[in-house]
């Protein structure tokens, strides 16, 4: 959506989360600053300390928090992102609760839909969908199906809920906390039990309440489908090890992931099974096998097997973007294969197996280098947010050597904009 430019007597900025600006064409928040800003609001100080701040270099000068998230182009014009209370940051990647909102709007069933992210604990926050509508909530399934055609996984929610309407905020907008705070998984996964549960199923469906928004689960009911993931589970395979004194593997939880089945799974366990847990185990150097394939990490392992299971949308890799001047190419690269040839895991890859392997030697690498000084300021920008776009959703190929990505795209003969991604399975 084009916002303009700004009016007479009127400044404004394009800040990050430090309040810095930003380059053109990147996405900040927006302050304004000027004639048309008001004093404040009047008798809530901790209002004004959050949206009236100071403005920078002008003394006495004061400017207005938006919360407007915007981005520039060559000619001032501003064009409008989104909100940024309604943008969130999870495993890794940026979301845009509007986004995945305006597209669930435009199924006819739907009345009205708000998303919103749930925290339970410090490892487990899932995106929740609120959904108005008659449908029953079969209706859920193909809402989902839908998302995946025309979102990223990541941004398809795990948890959903029916309601009636919307809560809101005191000066009127839809109070997404409120509806976090007071979320009920849907009743077709939730749901009084019908059979009395075992001391093992209420001792694990105790486990299960500290991380999933769930009080009462049927037995047939899937950790996945409530809202967990595989980082969860690694948490989860703890807590229970400590718990009932066995020794489950995270290939455990994928594989008898309904309470019932995970209850019978750990009731087969014995405490001796225990005793050839990790906990006993040395780690000694081994040089001679160096590059011999050896296990992932229980992390590793978590992030691999949700990738390879599509049971989560876990993002599995990490992008980063820099603004540099006078980039030096050949200096950059030598530095960057310095940096292969001394860490190791710069050399790694996850075999098939799910094993990984350190590689002795490796092909030289080369920086991927994009020259966009041609184009239009405007057809600049929209190709470095395409080049975003793909980087940023990109998954590394786990069996294919490098699990990382450098590129160079120069904007003009001095400045360009350095490109990084990693995968989080060697980070």
């Amino acid at each position: 959506i084009t916002l303009g430019a700004p009016i007479a007597n009127t400044r404004i900025y394009i800040l990050d989360n430090e309040g810095h600006p930003v380059p053109q064409g990147v996405d900040g928040e927006l302050y304004i600053a000027g004639d048309g800003v008001a004093q404040g609001y009047d008798g809530q100080p901790e209002l004004n300390a959050q949206f009236f701040l100071s403005e920078p270099g002008v003394p006495g000068g004061r400017m207005f928090r938006t919360g407007d998230l915007v981005r520039s182009d060559a000619q001032g014009q501003l064009f409008f992102v989104g909100r940024k209370d309604s943008q969130i940051k999870l495993r890794g990647y940026r979301i845009e609760l509007g986004e995945i909102e305006r597209t669930l709007a435009r199924h006819p069933h739907v009345d009205a839909a708000v998303v919103a992210c749930i925290e339970r604990a410090p490892l487990h926050k899932a995106l929740a969908a609120f959904i108005i509508t008659s449908e029953p909530p079969s209706l859920f399934e193909q809402l989902k199906n839908e998302l995946r055609q025309q979102l990223p996984d990541y941004m398809v929610p795990t948890l959903w809920q029916r309601v009636a309407d919307f809560p809101n905020t005191d000066n009127g907008k839809i109070d997404r906390k409120r509806l976090a705070e007071n979320f009920v998984a849907d009743s077709s996964l939730v749901s009084p039990q019908t059979q009395a549960l075992s001391d093992t199923e209420q001792m694990l469906l105790a486990l299960w309440m500290r991380y999933l928004p769930i009080k009462n689960v049927d037995p047939e009911c899937d950790f996945f489908r409530l809202g967990g993931h595989s980082l969860l589970a690694v948490t989860l395979v703890a807590e229970i090890n400590r718990t009932f004194h066995c020794a489950l593997t995270l290939k455990d939880i994928f594989h008898y992931s309904t309470l019932r089945a995970l209850s019978a799974r750990i009731a087969q366990q014995s405490i001796t099974d225990a005793a050839a847990s990790q906990d006993d185990w040395v780690i000694v150097h081994d040089p001679e096998h160096r590059h011999q394939p050896f296990p992932l990490t229980d992390v590793q392992r978590a992030y691999w097997l949700g990738r390879q299971t599509g049971a989560t949308s876990i993002a599995t890799h990490i992008y980063h973007e820099f603004d540099v001047e006078h980039f030096n190419v050949t200096r950059f690269t030598h530095a960057v294969n310095a940096l292969i040839a001394r860490h190791e895991m710069l050399r790694a890859r996850v075999l098939p197996d799910g094993t990984q392997q350190i590689l002795a030697q490796v092909p030289a690498y080369q920086l991927e280098q994009r020259d966009l000084s041609a184009l239009s300021p405007n057809a600049r920008n929209d190709a470095l947010m395409a080049i975003r776009d793909r980087l940023s959703h990109h998954v590394h190929p786990a069996d294919r050597w490098p699990l990382f990505d450098f590129s160079y795209s120069a904007c003009t003969a001095q400045h360009g904009r350095l490109h990084f991604s990693l995968d989080l399975l060697i980070a």
